[in-house]
């Protein structure tokens, strides 16, 4: 996709995230905090509207966790007899999971909790990776894989393996950008996915067959 093209669709979609004031709570995250990706917070969002799951496992809070509970409330307020549908974020980083919680509006909050657990340094069939200590324990219907940070040592988190066995038919996953972890897991899931790389916008997306 040329880069023009990807200019102005990253316009259109902060302007209909604007326009439905979606982005006014992300003004309370710091300075320092890295900028919104609006692409991708109005592709979550419309992926949220769409699926409509009943839990969300976001790994990295952010931006992110403001948007896709904003359309799990959606989801509910516009159709009737929906089921509430929760979004369960961990962060590995304790001032940032502060830093999400406190951004999210009070209307929002029943729709999500943030939460921080620390990193374990692991070695996953001779490969240097990152494991959470501490995960929600869910069975997610749609996942986020968008942290831990990774480092040059360490390109890998395997969370999203540990819970492979639990998941449920219509599990759909979302990885951005994170491109040695997005190998890995395609190289090491058991079961059979649906696997589209979107290259104009730097994510995939892992939809599990039944």
């Amino acid at each position: 996709m040329p880069r023009w093209f990807r200019r102005g669709y990253r316009r259109w979609a902060r302007h209909q995230l604007e326009r439905r004031g979606y982005l006014d709570p992300l003004s309370k995250r710091p300075p320092d905090a890295n900028p919104p990706d609006y692409s991708d917070l109005w592709f979550l969002y419309n992926v949220v509207r769409q699926r409509k799951p009943r839990s969300i496992l976001e790994f990295g809070s952010g931006c992110s966790t403001v948007i896709m509970a904003q359309a799990l409330a959606d989801n509910l307020s516009q159709s009737y007899g929906e089921k509430r549908g929760y979004l369960y974020s961990v962060d590995a980083h304790p001032y940032w999971a502060k830093v999400t919680s406190d951004s999210i509006p009070k209307n929002l909050r029943e729709f999500c909790e943030v939460s921080y657990s620390p990193l374990l340094e692991i070695s996953y069939e001779g490969t240097p990776a990152f494991r959470h200590a501490k995960i929600p324990d869910v069975v997610p219907d749609l996942l986020y894989l968008d942290g831990p940070e990774l480092t040059p040592e360490r390109q890998i988190a395997v969370d999203v393996l540990d819970l492979e066995g639990r998941l449920l038919p219509g599990f759909y996953m979302v990885v951005d950008g994170r491109k040695a972890n997005r190998d890995f897991l395609l190289r090491h899931l058991k079961r059979r996915y649906a696997y589209k790389y979107r290259r104009q916008f730097r994510n995939a997306v892992f939809a599990l067959i039944p």
